[in-house]
Formats: structure tokens, C-alpha cells, sequence
């Protein structure tokens, strides 16, 4: 947890060595996650983004930046969808006391 969730919940150490190594582990570790994350995130964003629109750009002959727009305007809309309409829709349906807003 010292990598991912720093100051999240209560599982510290209690010796002073454990907290030293806690420190020095966290100096260490939280760069080399971040970096591993990043270059995750950037090959993904190859796949996610730019494979999509040059495919439909060679196939159906739309001009690039309208393609990234809509691209861009439907990856919004499912992510939406995806994170905030439909959980929200299953806490309203499992909740009895719940609305929109609360869920």
C-alpha cells in the first residue's frame, strides 16, 4: 500500500526501522511506479487513439482532424458511461433510499 495508497487507512509501521524503510522504499518505489505507469498509459494511448483514426481516415477517406474530434467526443461519451451513468444507475437500483445524485 505504501506504493498505491499512501496515507490511505491505518496500516503504518510501528518500529522506527520499519518506518525508515517505509521512507526510503517510498522514495524509491513511488518514481518507478509512476514511470511504469506512464509508459503504460502511453502505449495504450497508440492503441486507443491514433490506431482508430488512421484506420477509419485510410477506409472511409474523413479528414483526420474531424475523425479525432469524433473519436475523442465518443471515447468521452463511453467513458461516462463506463465510470458514472451506468454505477450510478445499478446504486439507484440496489439502494431504496437513493437517487441520481446520491448514487
Amino acid at each position: 500500500t505504501v506504493l498505491t495508497t499512501t496515507g490511505y487507512g491505518h496500516t503504518v509501521p510501528l518500529s522506527d526501522g520499519g518506518k525508515l524503510f517505509c521512507i526510503f522504499y517510498s522514495l524509491l518505489g513511488i518514481p518507478i511506479t509512476l514511470f511504469f505507469l506512464s509508459t503504460v498509459v502511453e502505449r495504450l494511448m497508440v492503441v486507443v487513439t491514433r490506431r482508430p483514426v488512421s484506420y477509419f481516415h485510410r477506409r472511409w477517406a474523413i479528414s483526420q482532424p474531424k475523425l479525432a474530434a469524433m473519436h475523442a467526443a465518443s471515447l468521452s461519451i463511453i467513458t461516462a458511461l463506463l465510470f458514472f451513468i451506468i454505477p450510478a444507475c445499478i446504486f439507484i437500483a440496489l439502494e431504496e433510499d437513493w437517487n441520481f445524485l446520491e448514487s
